[in-house]
């Protein structure tokens, strides 16, 4: 009976170990999934930044175009004064 017994509690210490084991494998893999999981965050922010900046560049480009067109019209009208 003593025997059964101790085989019994070193089998429940054999699988705590076990499950210790796993647990601690689920814990580093959710470490890693939040480490990953904040580079993509952080990727995000960036992309985001980026998109910013060009729809800024963007809206400059437009504006400098419709001053060279207005420019343009402007020399345009001046020049269609001379004649050769």
């Amino acid at each position: 009976m003593a025997s059964k017994a101790r085989e019994s509690l070193n089998a429940i210490l054999t699988s705590i170990g076990q499950i210790q084991d796993i647990n601690t494998q689920i814990a580093t893999a959710a470490e890693e999934q939040n480490a990953v999981a904040q580079e993509i965050n952080q990727s995000v922010i960036e992309v985001n930044s980026l998109a910013k900046a060009t729809n800024e560049n963007a809206e400059s480009t437009e504006h400098s175009t419709k001053q060279l067109s207005r420019v343009v019209e402007s020399l345009s009208e001046i020049t269609g004064k001379f004649k050769l």
